[in-house]
């Protein structure tokens, strides 16, 4: 999810749950404070159709508090730059502490990951749509990077592909030689 999506579900999910009915005027620190307590323990849970087949398991919970009450923090600090207050409540709120997660896939999830990759291909799936997904696996890369890649910034003989801009600038991504492959067969294709 981008990050555009991710606070606007906060605005939809937390914020206007819990402080939409409030004046602007009349929102203090404490109110922030109890806002990312509530949604710590879970007080704007609930499961929701999002489509005909869709539906959004909102729990709550400490990562999303804190991001959550980021985002409330942002919408406070723009209130206070239209002029529409004096100060932002948000500043100075304590975030939750943010749980490192560090998760890498074990040698048998990759096997898997792979044969269910070359299943799907064998089937007739979008074979870019599948060359991406190795490409994410394979460099790190983010979704953006990988999907407006250009041929340009591919230096097969340096095996490195050079972003001349991403998230964070310019950034060179080395590629190994199962990406290399990858690449290569997308170029043959094309």
């Amino acid at each position: 999810m981008s990050s555009w999506k991710t606070d606007k579900s906060n605005i939809t999910r937390h914020i206007v749950p819990l402080l939409g009915r409030r004046k602007l005027h009349s929102l203090s620190r404490n109110d922030v404070v109890k806002f990312q307590r509530d949604v710590t323990e879970g007080k704007t849970a609930a499961d929701e159709r999002t489509g005909p087949r869709g539906c959004a398991i909102v729990k709550g919970g400490s990562g999303t508090a804190a991001r959550a009450t980021a985002v409330l923090g942002a919408v406070l600090a723009f209130a206070v730059s239209r002029g529409l207050r004096d100060d932002n409540p948000a500043r100075g709120v304590k975030l939750n502490k943010q749980r490192q997660r560090e998760r890498f896939l074990s040698d048998a999830e990759f096997a898997r990951l792979g044969d269910a990759l070359a299943e799907v291909e064998h089937s007739g799936v979008n074979a870019s749509a599948i060359a991406i997904l190795r490409l994410l696996i394979l460099t790190g890369a983010r979704r953006s990077e990988i999907c407006g890649l250009k041929w340009e910034w591919i230096d097969f003989d340096r095996a490195t592909i050079r972003l001349p801009d991403s998230k964070t600038g310019a950034k060179s991504i080395s590629l190994g030689a199962p990406a290399l492959d990858v690449l290569a067969t997308v170029k043959q294709k094309t």
